[in-house]
């Protein structure tokens, strides 16, 4: 493939051919995907259509497989890039974006760690006079950071090194109780009593006993009648 400059300069035809012939391009594409990038942005530095990049990936299972495996590299490069610039955010120097001196550097001179931790930059510049007298005398910067304890967090959590607590209280009454002891399909059992009637030969055993001792208790009233007439006899007969 010749220089990307160059290939803007060709049709869209010729750009198609220049591009689709290249016995890299799969490599180009999945080095490119692997390492963040997408199909999109090498639509527009080559100024061809995305479908056609698209049917070229898919009209091969090798071609499909390799794209698929780009894909699964750039979550990973995804996951480590985003953890990498956490980590770069809670673990920043300050004193690396200062000279030896105390006097704050280019933009340029700094470290990318530092770079990255850092969320803006204030300029104030101090005048003094008035009119066409008026001069700058300095120039105050005021560096505004990204979060450090935020990044932290974000971080840890990302590691699984902190694990939220959650405390749940319920308070359940006896008849909550009762009736959540039953599943959705379950009622309770009412229990059966069964009553066992006596027979009729128990019954007339219980009749004939019944009425043994109520000739017992006829006899006995007898037995005191005649004692009580008998001793009424032995008074008569010892006043004669």
């Amino acid at each position: 493939m010749t220089d990307d400059n160059n290939i803007r300069s060709l049709t869209l035809l010729e750009r198609e051919t220049l591009v689709f012939q290249d016995p890299e391009l799969m490599t180009k594409i999945c080095r490119h995907v692997s390492s963040g990038g997408t199909v999109i942005q090498l639509c527009d530095l080559w100024k061809i259509h995305f479908a056609d990049v698209m049917r070229f990936i898919r009209a091969d299972t090798t071609r499909k497989e390799l794209y698929n495996q780009s894909l699964a590299d750039r979550e990973e490069w995804t996951y480590e890039r985003i953890l990498m610039e956490l980590r770069a955010i809670g673990t920043v120097d300050i004193r690396e974006l200062y000279d030896d001196q105390g006097n704050l550097k280019h933009v340029k001179d700094w470290p990318s760690s530092a770079a990255a931790a850092v969320a803006g930059v204030d300029v104030f510049e101090e005048w003094a006079g008035g009119g066409e007298d008026r001069t700058q005398v300095g120039t105050v910067r005021k560096l505004k950071l990204i979060d450090k304890i935020k990044a932290l967090e974000l971080a840890g959590k990302t590691q699984k090194m902190f694990t939220d607590r959650v405390e749940s209280t319920t308070v359940l009454k006896l008849e909550d109780l009762i009736h959540g002891s039953w599943g959705d399909n379950e009622k309770p059992v009412s229990a059966k009593v069964s009553t066992v009637q006596p027979s009729s030969k128990s019954q007339s055993s219980n009749g004939q006993l019944h009425d043994q001792t109520n000739h017992r208790h006829q006899s006995s009233s007898n037995d005191r009648e005649d004692v009580s007439g008998v001793q009424k006899d032995v008074q008569g007969d010892d006043e004669i």
